[in-house]
């Protein structure tokens, strides 16, 4: 998995977030306090996603050798040990749901 593809998802996903949030809104005629939550983090998941893209040349290589690394420390690529992160949180959300 390429940084730039992960990068550009995550663009592509802040702006939706952002325009179903603002279509939301604007139908309804309100706005709470989870759709000012939902805003925000795609405006800060877009800005964030944008200066990674700005700056790609720089963080390509990094991002290339911090993957290296994890590799032969873990013996797992990154983007497995990403999976089961992901994996695990959705895991923890999905416990505290059903606890309420």
């Amino acid at each position: 998995m390429n940084i730039i593809t992960v990068t550009l998802s995550m663009f592509i996903f802040s702006i939706i977030t952002i325009l179903i949030s603002t279509l939301w809104c604007w139908k309804t005629k309100e706005i709470n306090s989870n759709d000012i939550q939902r805003l925000k983090g795609g405006i800060i998941c877009l800005v964030a996603s944008s200066i990674i893209l700005i700056f790609r040349n720089t963080f390509e290589p990094f991002f290339n050798n911090v993957a290296l690394k994890v590799s032969q420390q873990i013996g797992l690529s990154i983007s497995e040990v990403t999976i089961y992160l992901l994996g695990f949180v959705i895991f923890i959300a999905f416990f505290r749901a059903i606890r309420r």
